[in-house]
């Protein structure tokens, strides 16, 4: 089976063959794979919905953000959106059908015993339990998503405050760097380059998890931290992680911002340059790639149609809060 995913990368002068003129182009690297395990194809990745709060509750009582849907199919996979507060038998139905789940960023009081929060929890431990039977299953949490993947393990909610809202900054790599499956030797050394001197991955955060706080509260038994930053506080915080024996994963950056969000009054510092944009896509092509090991699976085509984001109407709501595109959900 041949697995490919793009790369965009700045590149300068760039001869095609012998003896032609040569040009200064944005390269695309086409980076193939080849492996003898069979993939699937068809991924659905799931969003997890959360509470809405502040002027997004008049539009309905829980929302996905829009650009962690265009995030996931612009890696080549289709998006079902998940409901909070909803049966046991709802989240089995769930979990067994789709082949990857996302926990977005947001602003939940209760992290842990919100609805989103209550959901998250069950998914984490199917994820756990179906992994340690041989049955793939990756989960991926992004800025409060990562925020959640830490208390879950802890037991309660130990993130910090911290002053990193509005800043793009490259990350701090620890040494485990070199172990982390996100980044690994298939990284182009141009989005290396960019995570790591260049002011490329968006952060928009009040609270994070401190390394002190990842080892008072055992999750070194867990996870590995990959990179770290510091606020504007001067109080580093875990920007990147992963688990150490299951395809989960947590950044406090925002990807999704990089590539689908343009609010130039509210997010202002959001990273658009050509080399941000491939980080951007590196970290979703990743995420796509894990999900393709997932065979999860709707009875049916016709079936999966009933979950998929296809039968929502984004609203538009960059004129009450820095998402450009909203998704509104019943409970």
């Amino acid at each position: 089976m041949l697995c490919c995913s793009f790369v965009f990368c700045n590149a300068e002068k760039m001869a095609l063959e012998p003896g032609t003129v040569k040009f200064t182009v944005s390269m695309i690297y086409l980076i193939c794979l080849c492996s003898g395990k069979k993939v699937n194809d068809r991924p659905i990745i799931g969003v997890m919905s959360q509470e809405t709060h502040g002027d997004l509750g008049k539009f309905g009582p829980s929302v996905v953000v829009a650009s962690y849907v265009k995030l996931v199919e612009s890696g080549g996979a289709r998006v079902a959106l998940v409901k909070i507060n909803q049966s046991m038998d709802y989240y089995i139905k769930m979990f067994n059908s789709i082949n990857g789940l996302i926990f977005p960023g947001g602003g939940q009081s209760d992290i842990l015993n919100s609805g989103y929060g209550k959901a998250a929890k069950i998914f984490f431990s199917m994820a756990v339990e179906s992994n340690n039977k041989g049955d793939y299953f990756p989960i991926w949490g992004t800025c409060q998503g990562l925020l959640l993947l830490a208390a879950i393990v802890a037991g309660e909610d130990i993130s910090g405050s911290v002053d990193c809202v509005n800043v793009a900054v490259p990350l701090k790599p620890t040494p485990d760097f070199v172990k982390s499956r996100i980044f690994d030797i298939k990284t182009p050394d141009c989005v290396l380059k960019a995570l790591t001197t260049e002011n490329s991955t968006y952060n928009h955060h009040k609270f994070s998890v401190t390394p002190k706080n990842f080892t008072k509260f055992g999750l070194d038994k867990f996870y590995r931290i990959i990179s770290v930053n510091e606020g504007g506080n001067g109080l580093e915080f875990i920007s990147t992680l992963e688990a150490l024996d299951y395809p989960i994963y947590g950044i406090q950056w925002h990807p999704e911002k990089t590539l689908f969000e343009w609010n130039p009054h509210k997010d202002s510092a959001i990273p658009h340059f050509p080399n941000a944009v491939a980080v951007a896509q590196h970290v979703v092509n990743f995420l796509v790639s894990e999900a393709r090991k997932s065979h999860h699976r709707f009875s049916s085509e016709d079936e999966a149609s009933k979950y998929l984001v296809y039968n929502y109407q984004p609203v538009y709501t960059g004129n009450v809060v820095s998402y450009e595109l909203c998704y509104f959900l019943d409970m």
